[in-house]
């Protein structure tokens, strides 16, 4: 069954919080979930205890999901982040993976957040081993299941020489080169995007799908190669 999780929990909804608790314990015996529910709080845990893993609503009414992943990341670059949330827009989740975060699951889905968690903390793990940084990415956009983009933050925008507007609707194979389908899953990956000046810049792109809201997406994150 695996050892017992630390967890932290950034959670104002009680019988949401139980359900989550109740889903990893079933998971991993013995595991202990730390709610909290405001930044000072959260200060407080990071500053005085370590974790394993760190889920968050996206729906915070005492903080911003942003803030919460930078304090997270400025404890501990080490440690992911993941946005538990119920459904979400295309921009809503490319800006918690802009902030940082790992994945994006939704509450109803607690099996699929078991395996998110699962594959995060072995990830983490491996990761401290090698020393290694689990720091958010630099860019980002998300394409839905034709393609088509529909959320580009300034970053991503600005690698192609586009305007986050300017890039909305387009087939993101205009601007990666490959199509959504053929990166995702494969990890990092080194390609020439297709800058409007018609020259190519050299990225490396990670393409993950999920679905949310039964509705299938593609967030695709970028770094630039110098």
């Amino acid at each position: 069954m695996g050892s017992p999780l630390r967890v932290l929990l950034i959670e104002d909804s009680g019988s949401d919080a139980l359900l989550i608790a109740r889903a990893l314990e079933s998971r991993w015996p013995g595991t202990s979930c730390l709610r909290v529910t405001s930044t000072g709080a959260l200060r407080h845990a990071l500053a005085t205890s370590s974790f394993d893993i760190v889920l968050s609503d996206h729906a915070l009414p005492r903080m911003a999901v942003g803030e919460a992943a930078a304090l997270v990341a400025a404890a501990g670059p080490q440690v992911p982040f993941v946005v538990v949330s119920g459904a979400a827009s295309p921009l809503a989740i490319a800006e918690a993976w802009k902030a940082g975060a790992r994945d994006f699951v939704e509450k109803g889905d607690l099996e699929q957040l078991v395996t998110v968690v699962a594959r995060e903390v072995a990830r983490a793990r491996e990761g401290l081993k090698a020393g290694e940084s689990l720091a958010g990415p630099a860019a980002a956009l998300v394409a839905d299941d034709s393609g088509r983009i529909v959320s580009c933050d300034e970053g991503a925008a600005r690698a192609f020489g586009l305007d986050p507007g300017e890039a909305l609707g387009r087939a993101s194979e205009e601007l990666l080169g490959l199509p959504v389908v053929v990166l995702a899953g494969a990890g990092p990956r080194q390609i020439e995007g297709l800058h409007r000046s018609g020259t190519t810049v050299a990225l490396e792109a990670t393409v993950d799908r999920m679905i949310v809201a039964s509705r299938a997406l593609y967030l695709v994150t970028l770094r630039r190669i110098a």
